[in-house]
């Protein structure tokens, strides 16, 4: 039996740097001190709802269905759209026995566990032949949680976002590797997961095929290919799969699967111009390059691409002069690659040109969309290096250093750039997240609660994914209007101390109830919750608050 000739200290030494440069990065993608009040996307508040209703009430919608609003009814067919992953993040919040509250917590791990295992499978995928190694695996890990679009979609709960992400990479892997072997299970898993992208369709699936295309032509497989009927019949078995899938879910979860159908053709409706004809000739290609650089490589705001959802939240909003380095090398890199037709680079490139084929013509590349191209800029900057830095052993120091410097800035400008300006828009309600547990008592019951400040629609999402069902959000003159009333609703004013609302309140017979201590990015600060109770017993056919 061949023995493994004993490791030298050096090269132990450079690995164990290189991960925990690389585990640096990793954290990234958790919530720091500096999130708080946490910056949450309200539309990840919307997913949590989803996953809420799915798990507590009686229907995966419950929240929005008897809403006039339109962006209530806009909201309860997009429950339709995205009831595959919410019954996977719904299986998991019963199986871990996660409240309703912390709904928000579990979308959160979710976005973590999706960056990691995207980028894994990227890493994967781009590391063919001789650059195969785990130093340039972890390396290209390592660069991509480092990224400032992939942390922040982690640390905002953009978890559908990271899953479409996890997918696009596990379909190109099995892909990738049935191109090298022609073993058919590899082919099955990359109808596997081709099929659950479809059951879960996000812009990114559209650029799988032109990507595939230009990879297969590359490597000289493609005429090959597409005269294997094995091709065919898998790209049978992904579509009935994600079909037949789906049809189950319309009948166990909604009342008929025409309902079900009808909901999903709304919101296709509603949002189908995120990639069409239309886009061709309405954004010129020279704003959508535009797009592309501010969201890769300079992290500025700039009101380009879909005029109905904002990407502020997941753009740095300065310069990141780490990833601003890489430029240089990703060029040489690519030049590299394409001269001495290094099968990384080869994937990585044609990667990029299949994303733009589709997001520079039909659609529009937001950053949401296009972050998995993040790992493919690692590839081709790593292949850059391997030619500078021949030596494995310095190069490994050099990737460890640059991972720890890219991980400190990364942090460093959502902490002092990104995080104020953020959460001035973003944050929820000061106390809203602190208030569940301490008003647990009345679980159930129907309560109105005022806030220090104003709840506009945002906070109202966020509101909902973590209170109770029957509990309502109150404005001032609301508030003010059911203090004179008989009415059955309990009533609780969320107050900072020594407020000049105090006095009022008890007047109006209310009392303090408990305190809590809400944290901020200035540290704690304390809040007084004042309740008082019905002042007539409630009917069964009371309604509760308006939330």
């Amino acid at each position: 039996m061949r023995q493994r000739p004993p490791q030298t200290f050096w090269p132990s030494a450079t690995r164990t740097v290189l991960v925990i440069s690389v585990v640096a990065c990793a954290s990234l993608l958790l919530p720091h001190p500096v999130d708080y009040p946490r910056v949450f996307d309200p539309d990840d508040a919307t997913q949590g709802i989803f996953v809420n209703d799915l798990s507590f009430r009686d229907h995966f919608a419950a929240s929005f269905l008897d809403s006039a609003e339109y962006q209530d009814r806009y909201r309860a067919d997009w429950a339709a759209h995205r009831l595959p992953f919410s019954l996977l993040a719904s299986a998991l919040q019963r199986g871990f026995a996660i409240p309703p509250h912390a709904v928000g917590d579990l979308l959160l791990a979710l976005g973590a566990c999706f960056a990691l295992l995207g980028s894994w499978l990227a890493s994967v995928c781009l590391t063919r032949g001789t650059s195969a190694t785990t130093t340039t695996r972890l390396a290209i890990v390592g660069i991509s949680l480092a990224h400032p679009s992939l942390a922040l979609l982690a640390r905002t709960g953009a978890s559908f976002y990271l899953f479409a992400y996890a997918l696009f990479w596990g379909s190109l892997c099995f892909a990738i590797r049935y191109a090298e072997t022609h073993r058919t299970r590899d082919l099955v898993g990359a109808a596997g997961c081709v099929a659950v992208f479809i059951a879960n369709p996000y812009p990114p699936i559209l650029a799988l095929v032109p990507c595939l295309v230009i990879l297969y032509a590359t490597l000289g497989q493609l005429r090959e290919t597409l005269r294997t009927p094995r091709i065919y019949a898998a790209v049978g078995l992904a579509t009935f799969s994600a079909a037949s899938g789906m049809a189950v879910l319309g009948m166990v979860f909604e009342t008929s699967l025409a309902t079900y159908v009808a909901r999903l053709w709304r919101f296709q409706q509603a949002r189908g111009a995120a990639v069409s004809w239309a886009q061709l000739f309405e954004t010129s290609l020279i704003d959508k390059l535009h797009k592309w650089v501010d969201q890769h490589f300079l992290f500025l705001v700039d009101g380009l691409g879909d005029p109905t959802r904002s990407d502020i939240l997941w753009t740095l909003g300065s310069y990141h002069a780490g990833f601003l380095g890489f430029l240089p090398l990703i060029a040489y890199g690519a030049w590299l690659g394409l001269r001495r037709h290094e099968s990384s680079a080869r994937i990585a490139l044609a990667v990029l040109a299949g994303f733009g084929l589709v997001f520079l013509t039909v659609s529009f590349p937001e950053g949401r969309y296009t972050v998995a191209l993040v790992p493919c800029y690692a590839a081709l900057a790593l292949t850059a290096l391997r030619q500078i830095v021949p030596n494995p052993e310095p190069r490994r120091l050099i990737l460890a250093a640059v991972l720890g410097l890219l991980a400190l800035e990364t942090q460093h400008a959502i902490a002092h750039a990104y995080g104020p300006s953020r959460q001035r828009i973003w944050a929820p309600p000061q106390g809203m997240l602190e208030a569940v547990p301490a008003l647990n008592d009345f679980s159930g019951q129907p309560l109105g609660i005022r806030w220090p400040e104003p709840v506009d629609y945002a906070g109202g999402l966020y509101f909902r994914m973590v209170m109770d069902p029957a509990w309502g959000s109150i404005d001032d003159s609301n508030f003010e209007a059911l203090l004179d009333r008989q009415d059955t609703v309990r009533l609780a004013s969320v107050e900072p101390p020594h407020s000049r609302r105090s006095a009022h309140l008890e007047a109006a017979g209310f009392r303090p109830f408990t305190r809590i201590q809400t944290e901020g990015p200035n540290g704690t600060s304390p809040l007084t919750i004042w309740v008082r109770p019905p002042l007539r017993p409630a009917r069964s056919q009371d309604p509760g608050p308006s939330r």
